[in-house]
């Protein structure tokens, strides 16, 4: 069962009812039995990252709050594997094709000009390179689930009030459902890339704190490769650490924190403009999000840039209460993974759950609207 925290359009006793396009099935099936494919669904592949659109479709088609009654739906979803073809053009630009005359030719969507409809975009680039510059307009009004809400080195990427976080894709494993219980050998963890100016700075001040594990930044610019067995010793690492670091790189939000949730390790975030998922809006204190200010401050730290030289201090002042913040990292912890059921079996939802529990509390009065004019 889906229990979601309703919103007050929600009617009483009622879930969300949310309708899935199906137009696009035959070249999402094409799409993702294609050798170019393949790597997304390797377990250990940094690329996996991109799945959370496929895996909240899956799951979403799975749960109790879809209805193949249009007319029913308080919200659409309208599936589009934008990052899983981007590197191959002509299957883009047949499934662009398909999605303009599919939204085209939907009355619910002129209905509400897209408004109560959701798009899960699962990479971090432009809207421009995923959708190309006509359906980027077209859907620009539209409810846009998105991994990464703080970058800003594209204007079609700046958030805006139409947007919300969603989590990446990580894997996780039957060895992280325990990884709460075992003991934590190291007091703090750092394993990353030298990509951005903070990773090196965390490096020196860490690199001889008590117990804690932290890797020179690997160099980008060398020749490297992230190895399978090195993946594994990594996030290994991580079900034994009390607190994960997670600072910014390329882009403001990582993986990181999702794989140091998964692993139950303690994110420590050190990334000013990383929007977490089901946070409140502080622009926007009209629309109720899913957790609190202080929900989230109950698992997860966080460290503003400019006061690095405080990290140390910190974590000391952290380490007596992670006995309760694991325990409330593992309560909250199912919100941010998603999950793909095989078929027939029952989900638990999880993020997919959340993600429209969040979606409603936030937009359900607006689509509430569209489903009944006055």
């Amino acid at each position: 069962a889906c229990s979601l925290p309703h919103g007050p359009s929600v009617r009483p006793g009622a879930l969300p009812r949310v309708y899935v396009y199906r137009f696009m099935e035959e070249i999402h099936s094409n799409l993702v039995r294609m050798h170019s494919s393949r790597h997304l669904f390797d377990p250990w592949h940094q690329q996996n990252q991109f799945l959370s659109e496929f895996a909240f479709h899956r799951a979403l088609l799975a749960s109790p709050l879809v209805t193949t009654d249009a007319s029913l739906a308080t919200l659409f979803f309208v599936p589009f594997y934008s990052r899983m073809a981007y590197s191959n053009s002509s299957i883009l630009r047949e499934m662009r094709e398909a999605l303009r005359t599919g939204l085209n030719s939907s009355p619910f969507w002129r209905r509400s000009s897209g408004q109560d409809h959701m798009f899960l975009i699962s990479s971090t680039r432009a809207l421009f390179q995923l959708f190309g510059d006509s359906l980027s307009r077209l859907i620009s009004a539209s409810i846009l689930l998105k991994i990464e809400l703080g970058d800003t080195r594209h204007p079609t990427s700046i958030r805006r009030p139409n947007h919300v976080a969603v989590p990446y894709f990580v894997p996780w494993f039957s060895r992280d459902e325990e990884s709460h219980r075992t003991p934590k050998r190291y007091s703090v963890c750092l394993e990353a890339s030298n990509n951005g100016k903070l990773r090196s700075k965390i490096f020196h001040i860490l690199r001889r704190f008590p117990d804690a594990y932290v890797k020179e930044p690997l160099d980008p610019r060398r020749p490297w490769r992230l190895s399978r067995s090195l993946l594994c010793a990594s996030r290994q690492r991580m079900r034994r650490c009390r607190f994960c670091l997670v600072p910014g790189g390329l882009t403001p939000s990582s993986r990181r924190f999702y794989e140091a949730i998964a692993s139950h390790c303690v994110p420590i975030i050190v990334s000013d403009r990383f929007v977490l998922p089901f946070a409140p809006s502080p622009n926007d204190t009209s629309r109720a999000s899913l957790l609190s200010s202080s929900a989230l401050a109950s698992f997860v730290l966080r460290l503003p840039e400019a006061k690095l030289d405080a990290l140390p201090q910190l974590i000391r002042d952290a380490s007596p209460h992670h006995p309760e913040m694991l325990h409330a990292l593992h309560s909250y912890r199912p919100a941010f993974l998603y999950e793909m059921p095989l078929e027939g079996e029952p989900p638990a939802l999880g993020a997919t759950c959340a993600i429209v529990a969040d979606v409603t509390r936030r937009f359900g009065v607006r689509a509430e609207r569209n489903r009944n004019p006055a």
